[in-house]
């Protein structure tokens, strides 16, 4: 019910009830919003008015060929089966169709019937250097950027193309990624492995905005930068096509290539979906579609000629080789995609880089927004300096708020974070989740919202306070009885359920960030950064307030071994495990009763045979946290301790062997078929099998059943008083019905020797 509520939802937030046209007028009916949007669309996506010749004058000063002959043959070498699968399952699942309705799960489920046909169509197309007609045409859906649409300029174009079309496409694209190298500024995010990304932009200039700081603070220091953050009116829908042609023919890629990649822009149409109605078609003559997989690497390129100018004309901040390594530790400008950032030296720089904008737009068609480009001013920077865009005391930047202090910025960026925290958590309260499936969510859903920011900036303590405490609330949902925290984020091998840490996960990341940008194979400022800061203040020094963030690689590198030789996800992953072997945390059950196998306890508790209900279950009980009234009256939250039923002590092993006859009834079925399992005799099962299932089995299937066997009926038990064994035998029977179709055959075998009355 909640997925259906949230697609109803989804689907009445994009519903445009009305609009507001250029002139003031509200447009209401149907009627009247599609021909305003096509004639929208129409006017921002068709080609631009004729305009008499442009000097290519950025062109001309940043691009030379760099792409050779061999680079153009891997090009257009035919698509192999291999190349084109793999191409088909990279798309994404569970997304809208074009408008052929055929998904990309159809393709994949079909591959045996269609894969050959679907690849001679696209090495025909490769051959020809022109994609088939259906590959042109897309369907446009309206997404709102905000909360109240009013204008058209509210709705953000997506488009939607047929799956084979963005399969050949993403072909075309991963063979173009590897020439990135040659075609792209070094400081342009771009994908693929030890390639710089977003993150590497972002530690650069935070690490900017930190040297400024630092450098300002000495005695007679007067040092000043200005980080701009340059917005281009509507980026993906002004690109000029014949510019983008240009550009790829003047680095080397040959002209066949460029005719193919051409065709799929030429004559390519759009209809406009708008509250389920489909527009009569806009011929596009400019831009690049957002939804095409191409599109992003085009618009990369595009924006490659205006990084190399201004890197080139810009000073920006530049860092002493402390090391000697004979690398240059410099940042001007970066981008990652339309989103570009300069660094200015001096004002003037700010000459400097708006005669670079201007021209750079006259060329492309990608024209600057000044109202919506910020200044942010750096040290001694004065706001009196004439600069055309307006000076702010903060800017986001990919997602991260930047301010003229890390410290400002970590205190500008956590309280947000920890809100939509928050939010997410409200979400999950009103669905019914049990403990392993909330620890599913909140690794899924939730931690991952801190995430981009923690590679950037570290977690203040008291913010990682209020997330440890916001995720007990929900992992809990108000139960008197608890699993620690610090056990909670142990491996399920030591008796947790693997719940990310967010304080040693945000640490690992922040530092393997760091450290990654130390080692790259191409200098950054991040690394040369790094290197100034232990030049300056050492491994033990006190640091000023410029660079604190650093005790936090400190921290790291004294509690864990940090291996030289990786970087990347790689150490990141090696931090996290080191972090996580350190911790001295353990069970309270594991340390009262040492001498257990608990190795085994903890494997049997999450058998693969177990649903995630049942191993929720046997884990509250295994831990001792099912809120009994013996349990409940040690912590003064019972008057009485014993069973409301019988007046036995009211503990876990009591309501799962001896309370009530037919509980009893269940536990003699239970010890007989464990016996059965383990080749012993009945009256050897120990009842506290149920919380502690360390008995040797004679294979691993067997403890696998086992382990089915016990968890599940723990699972019927502790749901509610059983009056009678029958609704616990159905249990037993439903679940067996579910696990006998995808086990193994051994294990099936095993579990047919379980006879259930």
């Amino acid at each position: 019910m909640h997925h259906v509520a949230a697609a109803i939802r989804k689907k009445a937030s994009s519903r445009v009830e009305r609009l507001q046209d250029a002139d003031g007028n509200i447009l209401g009916t149907q009627e009247e919003l599609e021909r305003h949007a096509q004639e929208h669309f129409q006017r921002v996506l068709g080609a631009p008015p004729d305009a008499p010749p442009r000097p290519n004058t950025i062109l001309d000063e940043a691009v030379v060929p760099s792409i050779s002959d061999e680079d153009n043959e891997a090009l257009l070498q035919p698509i192999t089966s291999e190349e084109l699968f793999e191409a088909l399952q990279l798309s994404p699942r569970g997304r809208s169709p074009g408008e052929d309705g055929l998904t990309a799960e159809f393709y994949v489920t079909t591959w045996r019937i269609l894969g050959k046909d679907f690849l001679e169509v696209t090495n025909a197309m490769l051959r020809h250097r022109s994609v088939a007609r259906s590959h042109k045409r897309g369907i446009m859906t309206l997404i709102p950027k905000t909360a109240t649409v009013e204008r058209i300029g509210d709705l953000r174009p997506i488009t939607l193309l047929n799956v084979d079309g963005k399969v050949f496409s993403r072909v075309v694209t991963r063979r173009l990624c590897k020439l990135q190298p040659k075609l792209l500024h070094p400081l342009q995010v771009r994908g693929g492995s030890g390639m710089r990304n977003m993150h590497g932009a972002l530690t650069d200039l935070r690490d900017a905005v930190a040297a400024v700081d630092l450098a300002n603070r000495q005695r007679g220091s007067k040092t000043a930068a200005c980080l701009v953050s340059v917005d281009f009116a509507g980026a993906f829908n002004n690109v000029r096509h014949e510019y983008l042609w240009e550009v790829l023919l003047r680095y080397g890629v040959s002209s066949d290539f460029v005719k193919l990649v051409a065709s799929m822009y030429s004559g390519a149409t759009t209809r406009i979906r708008l509250n389920g109605q489909l527009t009569a078609a806009v011929l596009l003559g400019r831009g690049v579609r957002q939804g095409c997989p191409l599109s992003m690497l085009l618009f990369n390129i595009i924006m490659s000629p205006l990084m190399k100018v201004l890197n080139t004309r810009l000073l920006g901040l530049t860092l002493p080789d402390v090391i000697a390594s004979g690398a240059t530790y410099r940042l001007a400008a970066t981008a990652y995609v339309d989103d570009a950032t300069a660094l200015l030296d001096s004002p003037k720089e700010v000459e400097v880089l708006s005669e670079v904008l201007e021209l750079y737009g006259q060329e492309s068609g990608l024209r600057v927004n000044a109202a919506k480009s910020k200044a942010l001013p750096l040290g001694s920077w004065q706001r009196t300096t004439p600069c055309p865009y307006p000076y702010v005391d903060q800017v986001k930047i990919l997602g991260v708020t930047f301010c003229r202090t890390v410290a400002g910025m970590i205190a500008s960026n956590w309280p947000g974070r920890l809100r939509a925290l928050r939010g997410a958590l409200v979400d999950a309260r009103l669905r019914v989740f049990n403990i392993c499936q909330r620890v599913q969510y909140c690794n899924t859903y939730v931690l991952s919202i801190l995430w981009h920011t923690a590679q950037v900036l570290p977690v203040p303590a008291g913010i990682l306070r209020d997330v440890k405490r916001s995720l007990s609330k929900l992992l809990w949902a108000g139960e008197p009885l608890r699993v620690p925290f610090d056990v909670m984020v142990l491996p399920q091998s030591r008796g947790g359920l693997g719940l990310h840490d967010p304080g040693a996960k945000a640490r690992a990341m922040f530092t393997s960030r760091w450290l990654t940008s130390q080692r790259s194979a191409e200098p950054s400022l991040s690394g040369g950064w790094l290197h100034v800061v232990e030049a300056l203040y050492g491994r033990d020094e006190e640091l000023p307030p410029p660079v604190k963030y650093f005790k936090v690689v400190r921290e790291v590198r004294a509690a864990v071994p940090v291996p030289a030789d990786t970087s990347g996800k790689d150490l990141n992953k090696t931090l996290l495990r080191s972090m996580m072997a350190a911790s001295t945390a353990m069970p309270r059950v594991q340390g009262k009763d040492p001498g257990r196998q608990w190795a085994v306890v903890w494997r049997r508790l999450h058998s693969s045979l177990l649903p995630l209900s049942a191993r929720a279950a046997w884990f509250r009980a295994v831990h001792d946290v099912v809120p009994t009234n013996f349990r409940l009256s040690r912590t003064n939250q019972a008057d009485d301790h014993r069973c409301t039923t019988c007046g036995a002590d009211d503990t876990v092993l009591h309501r799962l062997t001896a309370c009530r006859p037919a509980t009893q009834l269940i536990w003699k079925w239970a010890a007989r078929t464990v016996a059965l399992l383990t080749g012993s005799s009945e009256d050897d099962v120990p009842p506290d099998i149920f919380v502690c299932p360390d008995v040797a089995a004679p294979s691993k299937a067997a403890g696998d059943v086992l382990a089915w066997i016990l968890g599940t009926v723990a699972e019927a038990l502790l749901s509610g008083p059983v009056r009678d064994a029958g609704r616990v035998w159905r249990h037993l029977r439903g679940r067996k019905s579910e696990i006998v179709v995808t086990c193994p055959k051994e294990t099936v075998d095993i579990i047919n020797l379980v006879k259930i009355p």
